[in-house]
């Protein structure tokens, strides 16, 4: 049995739909898996299955896949930075959660984003950024456009591509690449 903290990773690289019925019960708290499928906890855990629709391996075509990825980002009181890992053909290899800020902001290394290229369990050829505004505002701030450009040049030299960079609001985006100020 995995433990909630590696079912909470599993989660968080691969979605809620990537768990299998025990590790959705794990997430869920449920101790007794005796008839765990009939308790509220476990439906709730499944309501959350329903709503994603991304799945592991899923080939982002545009930034609406790119935003359907992310599922987590959505209606947040705080800013979280996610990253995409992508393949060759643009499917998702993982995704991450890199940051987790207060209501204002998030603080992003690019650094630590290229780090995490080369600790993916297969070669990461593209990568999409993400972050949401908990305003709901989706205008990208100074701040969103500098630390873009400078992730973008950063991962240039060690030949992985930035996709696109995405602002999450209120079950709406904002994508970078489809705006073209990447």
């Amino acid at each position: 049995m995995k433990t909630k903290q590696q079912v909470r990773e599993k989660q968080a690289a691969y979605g809620y739909a990537a768990l299998d019925n025990i590790e959705l019960a794990a997430l869920a708290g449920i101790k007794n898996y005796e008839n765990y499928e009939s308790t509220e906890q476990f439906k709730a855990m499944q309501h959350l299955v329903a709503r994603g629709t991304w799945q592991p391996e899923r080939k982002i075509t545009c930034s609406r896949d790119a935003f359907n990825a992310i599922p987590e980002l959505q209606n947040l009181d705080h800013e979280e930075f996610w990253i995409l890992f992508l393949n060759r053909q643009n499917k998702v290899i993982s995704r991450k959660r890199l940051a987790v800020g207060g209501v204002a902001g998030c603080v992003v290394d690019p650094k630590i984003i290229a780090k995490s290229c080369f600790e993916q369990p297969r070669n990461v050829s593209n990568v999409i950024i993400a972050h949401n505004h908990p305003s709901g505002n989706l205008n990208p701030s100074e701040a969103d456009k500098s630390i873009t450009k400078k992730i973008k040049l950063g991962l240039e030299y060690l030949d992985i591509n930035l996709f696109d960079s995405i602002i999450v609001g209120h079950n709406n985006y904002y994508s970078f690449a489809d705006e073209g100020i990447m």
